[in-house]
């Protein structure tokens, strides 16, 4: 079985799973291979400057779970810290799960990333 997901709902998810009521502006860019995000940081100390906001995300299979890598997470070329990267990376890959994961009998067994689409392929196990 095949689901997909689009641009709009990936930026939908990825957003809510960052969770940052201080990030704006978040853009989805689908790319061969990989997911570009981009967007802007309002700075807690002055809410009328904003930072940069960038990353890339790669979507793997590993044991049929989808795996959600995130890396070069900078805000205004700083490197983010590793546990917030690792953070995102767990809450990004049990939404897009819940997205594409339309049978509870299913595994995964691919995904792939084109400039239009995110396509999920699993394996449904009848019962």
């Amino acid at each position: 079985m095949e689901t997909t997901i689009t641009q709009q709902e990936l930026q939908e998810a990825i957003s809510a799973a960052i969770a940052d009521p201080l990030v704006q502006d978040l853009q989805v860019t689908l790319q061969s291979g990989y997911v570009s995000v981009i967007g802007t940081r309002q700075r807690l100390n002055d809410a009328s400057k904003t930072d940069a906001l960038s990353f890339r995300l790669d979507l793997s299979v590993s044991n049929g779970q989808l795996i959600a890598s995130v890396s070069d997470a900078q805000i205004d070329n700083t490197p983010l810290d590793q546990a917030r990267v690792d953070n995102w990376n767990q809450t990004i890959a049990n939404r897009l799960s819940k997205i594409g994961q339309r049978n509870e009998n299913s595994t995964l067994q691919s995904i792939s990333v084109t400039p239009e689409i995110v396509t999920m392929t699993w394996n449904v196990v009848r019962q």
